[in-house]
Parts: C-alpha cells; structure tokens; sequence
C-alpha cells in the first residue's frame, strides 16, 4: 500500500497546477482497490502489468467548469492542458515520495468513465499508476544535449 499521507501530499502539489482562467477544473479520483485497479489496468490495451500497481490517481477534467468561461476551446484543448500540468506535478512529486509510477493516455475512456461513476461533462485526462520502483531496473536518461536546441548563448554545466 502507498501511505495515504505520501497521495495527500501528491494531491496536494496537483492542486497546486496552472489551470485557464484559474478555473481549477481538474479533479482527482484515487483508487487503492485491488479489484477497481485490476479494472482500470485491464482497460490499457494489454498493460496487465499495470495491475501489481498499489495506488491509481486518475486525473479528471470537468468541461463543463471550463465550458461557462471558454466556450468549445475548453473541449479542445483547455481541459487537455489543465489535466497534464496536474498529471505532471503528480509525476515530479512521485520522485520526492520514493515512488515510482507511469502515466497512462491509451485506455478505453468509456470502461474508465463507468468504473470510476464519471459524469457525462467529466473527462479522464490520464491514469498514473503508482507503486514502488525497483531500482535495480532504472531506465537509461538520454543526455540532453540530444534532445535540447539552444538559440543563443549555452553555458556547458
């Protein structure tokens, strides 16, 4: 099990996101059921392995809240953004925690929207599955150098 006061202090961080307008339309469900994480990992296109997860975030958009203020950018494109700054502090606050997790875009929405009792206006912007990372199989970093471009003066660190 993850301690709750470690998915407090992540929610925490998350509500903390940029949202347009400050609308503050993005919403969390946690899910710490065996059963209910076994649904959601069977709903990822064959990521079974998703299942030994100890906790699922689920980060949720209400359209709706965005919709009164920004009309149908708010379907388009709004809700999409809010949901990722809030997905990815969840991310970055998973390091502090000494947890591992994964962010998870490619799942049936509707099988997401019945096990989670999602309204109609809500959106499932992403799933991070979340447990605690073996170590001994740390993914490789590629330097940035590869993957930056620097217009201007670079100072090498």
């Amino acid at each position: 099990a993850v301690e709750p006061e470690k998915i407090k202090r992540l929610l925490d961080d998350a509500c903390r996101s940029p949202s347009a307008g400050h609308t503050q339309a993005q919403e969390f469900v946690v899910i710490t059921d065996p059963e209910k994480i076994t649904q959601l990992a069977y709903t990822t296109f064959d990521q079974y392995e998703l299942v030994k997860a100890k906790a699922v975030i689920a980060v949720t958009v209400d359209l709706l809240r965005l919709a009164n203020r920004y009309g149908q950018r708010a379907f388009e494109r709004y809700g999409w953004i809010d949901g990722a700054f809030a997905a990815m502090l969840i991310l970055l606050g998973l390091v502090d925690e000494g947890l591992g997790g994964v962010f998870i875009g490619a799942f049936n929405d509707l099988a997401v929207k019945n096990i989670l009792s999602l309204e109609d206006h809500y959106v499932t912007v992403g799933l991070i599955f979340i447990g605690y990372p073996d170590r001994t199989k740390a993914g490789k970093l590629e330097w940035r150098d590869q993957r930056v471009s620097f217009i201007g003066e670079y100072v090498s660190t």
